[in-house]
This record gives structure tokens, sequence and C-alpha cells, in this order.
């Protein structure tokens, strides 16, 4: 399943977002690839809550993948020193 990051991920929006993410777990019938192109405002928050996701994921025995990040996402992800170049999505050619 693909989901699209909103371009704002702060304090003031993460709750919302949980909530829709819980929703989504709860229908997620296999890995989880996140589109974090859009992303242009993050704070810790938006950082905790991408953790969380992933954990919350893994925990149904699914995994977290990045398609693509915005200049800010991968800036705050080198910053906290968090591993996502490992799990950069990488699209077959036979998958367009």
């Amino acid at each position: 399943m693909k989901y699209v990051l909103s371009a704002e991920l702060t304090i003031y929006e993460v709750y919302e977002l949980q909530s829709e993410l819980e929703s989504l777990l709860g229908s997620l019938q296999d890995d989880l690839v996140i589109d974090g192109s859009q992303v242009v405002e993050l704070d810790s928050a938006g950082i905790q809550l991408l953790i969380w996701l992933t954990k919350a994921v893994a925990s149904q025995s699914g995994k977290v993948s990045y398609s693509c990040l915005s200049d800010t996402l991968a800036e705050a992800f080198d910053f906290c020193e968090l591993p996502y170049k490992e799990t950069m999505y990488k699209e077959r050619m036979d998958d367009s």
C-alpha cells in the first residue's frame, strides 16, 4: 500500500494524522510505502510519528519503505541519524 504524506508534519498536524494512520493500519495487508516528496515542514513530533508508524507496521510483520523524500525530510532523517536509505523503495521496471 502506498501513502502520501502531507506538506506539514508538525505538532499541529500529527494528532489528526496519527488517527488517520491508525485506521490505515487496521486495513493494511502488506508493506507500506511512504511518499515523502511533499513534506516541506517537519518538527520532532513529525519524526516521532514516523518512528511510531515504522514500529506499528513492524508489529504486524510488515515493513515501511520510502518511495521518495523531500529535501526537508531527508535532512531531518540525516540529522537524527535515522537509517532511511536502506528502506528506499526500489520500483521495478515491470511495475509500470
